[in-house]
């Protein structure tokens, strides 16, 4: 998302042709990137977190 924005944002500046040739050829890239990262973030996210919850609830003998 902060790629996406910043080369929105340099569209207003002077590199209008550049950013929108460049979100043209790899738009859908770029897209496909970013939604695969996230989803390996969230299931780190939710076995961690499962597992921390866990350690933390358990009984200490």
């Amino acid at each position: 998302l902060s790629f996406l924005l910043t080369a929105l944002g340099s569209v207003f500046a002077t590199w209008l042709p550049m950013a929108t040739d460049m979100m043209s050829r790899y738009g859908t890239t770029i897209a496909g990137v970013g939604a695969g990262s996230g989803l390996l973030v969230a299931l780190a996210g939710y076995y961690f977190g499962r597992d921390l919850r866990d350690g933390l609830t358990r009984e200490v003998e």
